[in-house]
């Protein structure tokens, strides 16, 4: 007899004492995942980029990619000295800064730490306008980031609920098919000209936007930036420019309310990641804080904030950021001490060779000789300590720099430019009333060592960068690769 499958196993649950072994659970069929769409694929593509580069390269990944993007920075630190007097927070920032009078002596290992630490309290980006507080400002002035965003304090809610909005305002631009070509046009590469001229930001962007307008097929040289700065005052003074932080400059309105004061010398038609245009997203209430943020015509609020100086020391240009140049050392002169690299100079120091005066001349730091053109921090602290100096160099400074430091100069010393022929002894000359610096030299014995002068190759330890120094261009065009 056949018995049923139900039959069978009722009997053999009688034998086995009424129980019966319990079956084993079925896995769940897996769920086939969805495949992303394209717009999330490129937008993933996009997040990984932007961890593995620098504020200065993103825009025209993006632009290259033809994704859409918002950009959404490091916050800078909240340092305990915003909310201290004037004279206190001077005290604190000298302390913080005092690296000569630790060297000399003046000052314990200590004393610098302790300073340090209430000036740099916690992640986030330096506290001065520097490079980076820089370019987030910029980000934000050509419309590739959202209101406040460039300046949000870090390690607070604020940076999350940032993050927040951008994610948000990606997705919208996604759907509504706007791209960065689309936001970063000549009016809004414009727009962030003027703001840098008004912030008297870091001397840095200046490479960065030639080389992202000659990505665009748009124009941003020295001379056109000359003409904006010539007659856009700073409107406040984040250190080096002076001795308040960003975070005051955040709590005194942000960026938004830089813009509202220079709204007058922006095309407030350009679009932004926000979906608005600049003028609708000025047109709202934006709270200045007139203490911090001076109006344009305040006599304060002085034009020149940063300069390129020409001669025939410079033909093709350098940068000097006059905002924080004394005003003692507008005009000045002095005799050269060369050196044919930043090491150099720095040992030169450390044995108290350089006396006051001296016009510091640091070569082959530019983007071939370098190559790479690091930054020469180290050189314009040190010469803090040393009165009446100046630095001259074809290579870079930090944001943070300060003093009569004149930079980026062109042509460098590697493709046989001037810089490379003064000696021990020159006179150098600087005027920065008439944007002149000058080599009291002759012509005819410029040529004579001209006619020996042999390069100074630095020893890089590989083909990369002598493959980059081949192919890199002047810092005045971006130091874009041909």
């Amino acid at each position: 007899m056949v018995q049923s499958a139900k039959h069978m196993k009722s009997n053999n649950a009688a034998a086995n004492g009424g129980s019966s072994p319990q079956p084993k659970p079925q896995p769940k069929p897996k769920r086939r995942r969805k495949r992303l769409p394209r717009w999330a694929d490129r937008l993933i593509t996009i997040v990984i980029i932007l961890i593995g580069v620098g504020l200065m390269t993103w825009p025209w990944i993006l632009d290259r990619l033809e994704a859409s993007g918002v950009f959404n920075q490091i916050s800078t630190v909240s340092s305990t000295v915003d909310a201290l007097s004037e004279e206190e927070r001077e005290r604190i920032l000298l302390q913080a800064r005092s690296y000569n009078e630790q060297l000399a002596g003046e000052a314990t290992e200590r004393e610098v730490i302790e300073g340090t630490l209430r000036y740099y309290t916690g992640p986030g980006i330096c506290p001065f306008l520097g490079t980076a507080n820089t370019m987030g400002c910029l980000c934000e002035g050509l419309g590739m980031m959202l209101p406040y965003g460039a300046l949000w304090p870090s390690s607070t809610s604020q940076r999350r609920f940032s993050a927040r909005r951008t994610g948000a305002a990606v997705v919208d631009l996604v759907r509504r098919n706007i791209k960065p070509s689309d936001i970063m046009t000549q009016a809004a590469l414009d727009n962030a000209v003027a703001l840098l001229a008004s912030i008297g930001g870091s001397l840095n962007a200046l490479i960065p936007l030639p080389a992202l307008a000659d990505e665009l097929g748009l124009e941003c040289t020295w001379a056109k930036v000359a003409q904006t700065t010539s007659h856009t005052p700073v409107v406040c003074n984040v250190v080096p420019n002076g001795d308040i932080s960003c975070i005051n400059l955040y709590k005194a309105g942000g960026i938004p309310a830089v813009l509202k004061t220079i709204e007058g010398s922006l095309d407030t038609s350009v679009m932004t990641v926000a979906g608005k245009t600049m003028g609708e997203e000025l047109a709202g209430d934006i709270p200045v804080d007139r203490s911090v943020i001076r109006t344009q015509d305040d006599p304060a609020s002085v034009a020149n904030g940063i300069q390129v100086l020409y001669g025939n020391l410079a033909p093709e240009g350098a940068l000097v950021k006059t905002s924080a140049v004394p005003a003692e050392q507008h005009v000045w002169s002095g005799p050269a001490m060369v050196f044919n690299s930043e090491d150099e100079a720095f040992t030169a120091y450390n044995e108290n060779r350089i006396a006051a005066g001296t016009g510091v001349v640091v070569r082959y730091e530019g983007p071939k000789g370098g190559p790479g053109m690091k930054e020469l921090h180290r050189v314009t602290e040190i010469m803090k300590g040393i009165p009446n100096s100046a630095v001259i160099t074809d290579g870079r400074f930090s944001g943070a720099s300060g003093g009569l430091s004149v930079g980026y100069l062109c042509p460098e010393a590697l493709d046989g430019a001037p810089i490379a022929l003064v000696e021990d002894g020159d006179i150098i000359h600087i005027d920065l009333s008439r944007n002149l610096i000058e080599l009291e030299v002759s012509e005819e014995d410029l040529e004579r060592r001209r006619a020996t002068w042999e390069p100074m190759i630095h020893e890089n330890g590989g083909r990369l960068l002598a493959r980059y120094a081949k192919q890199v261009g002047s810092a005045k065009t971006g130091a874009v690769l041909s």
